[in-house]
């Protein structure tokens, strides 16, 4: 018996360690603010809203909300941004602002209207595989999204108020309704409706749109892969992300700025707070 007992509590331990040695293996990703125009702010998750400006580095937790017309890019990164050439690390708001660019990283815009939370950044090594784990909940509004290639363990997904999408090495366009364009990769759209779920993939040259009575999806093909119609929507698609700036899906930014810690998960029932709260008022044109 006593050998037992011996065995159990080895085995407990055991585990325990190798947990506590996964969790310490997993790096907080950062979300850091490279391009605006027009006005957004920012919460930490405790209702209490700061103005946006390019520059600032944001971490899991954090809600982004933009005003109408306005136009925000992130890049989703493993290691927190370094000060290049914006000198003093302090970054703009408002219209026009900008940093520039390095190297190859995951990139979101967010259009006006738009409220975007970042539920997990999460980055591990498995191996000579990097695996990530990215959460974005689209609360409201659209975002046009750029993936790298993920290796297969990794996660990258989009909640909405009804569904919940899966990215896979993609540019995509994607909104709180859960309409949904794909110009390369894949997209896995799922909407849960009187507890039956409904999936489908949507491939690139595709448009996804949910009906949220049933729940069913329809795929709608815009244009075919190899053809001058698809070169010709992708070449809009990505036109369209780029204006009011210059959004390359092969370039990223690493400007320097404030780093806002928020933890890894956050629970907020109401993007504008209660009355009692102190925030800072909507943003506005």
């Amino acid at each position: 018996m006593k050998y037992i007992k011996t065995l159990i509590s080895t085995a407990v331990c055991g585990i325990v360690m190798a947990l506590a040695i996964s969790a310490s293996a997993q790096t907080q990703g950062s979300a850091t603010i490279v391009r605006m125009q027009g006005e957004a702010r920012y919460s930490t998750g405790d209702n209490i809203w700061h103005p946006l400006e390019v520059g600032a580095v944001l971490r899991a937790g954090a809600i982004i909300q933009t005003a109408a017309g306005a136009t925000v890019d992130i890049v989703l990164s493993e290691k927190k941004s370094k000060t290049d050439s914006l000198g003093s690390g302090k970054g703009g708001s408002g219209s026009g602002s900008s940093a520039s660019p390095t190297v190859k990283q995951n990139i979101v815009r967010m259009w006006g209207d738009t409220v975007l939370a970042i539920d997990k950044l999460l980055y591990s090594q498995a191996g000579a595989d990097a695996v990530s784990e990215t959460q974005l909940d689209l609360r409201a509004g659209k975002i046009f999204g750029t993936v790298k290639k993920l290796s297969a363990a990794s996660k990258y997904e989009i909640k909405t108020p009804t569904g919940i999408a899966g990215i896979r090495g993609t540019s995509y366009t994607m909104g709180s309704d859960n309409v949904c364009v794909v110009y390369d990769g894949s997209v896995t759209v799922s909407i849960t409706v009187g507890g039956v779920t409904h999936t489908e993939t949507v491939a690139a040259g595709q448009s996804a749109a949910v009906d949220p009575v049933t729940g069913a999806i329809t795929v709608i093909t815009i244009a075919a892969p190899g053809t001058k119609e698809f070169d010709d929507f992708k070449a809009a698609g990505l036109a369209a992300a780029e204006a009011n700036g210059t959004l390359k899906t092969d370039d990223t930014v690493a400007p320097g700025g404030t780093e806002t810690d928020t933890g890894t998960s956050v629970h907020v029932s109401s993007v504008q707070g209660s009355d009692t709260e102190q925030q800072a008022p909507p943003p506005q044109n």
